[in-house]
């Protein structure tokens, strides 16, 4: 049985947290930042352990990609690198 739970985390990442005619260009920096909250805050109600998020990705690389690198404690308690895209350059 699927969990519903990672099939959403999946489908949303798939397809960027937002729409894809979210392009760079259209942005100020300031509303790439507030995106930057947005999809943290995402990310983190999907893990196991919220508090041992990291993002790892310079927030220059961020603005520039639209990725998010960041590491979390999985069920077991070792660290994984996952990266979610929150728009598109």
């Amino acid at each position: 049985m699927i969990n519903p739970k990672s099939f959403i985390f999946s489908l949303v990442f798939a397809t960027s947290v937002f729409v894809p005619e979210m392009k760079a260009s259209n942005l100020s920096d300031g509303q790439k930042f507030d995106l930057l909250h947005v999809c943290v805050g995402i990310i983190k109600n999907y893990l196991h352990d919220p508090r041992s998020y990291r993002r790892i990705n310079s927030l220059g690389e961020y603005k520039t990609t639209g990725i998010i690198h960041y590491t979390a404690t999985n069920g077991f308690g070792a660290r994984i690198q996952q990266k979610a895209q929150c728009f598109h350059p």
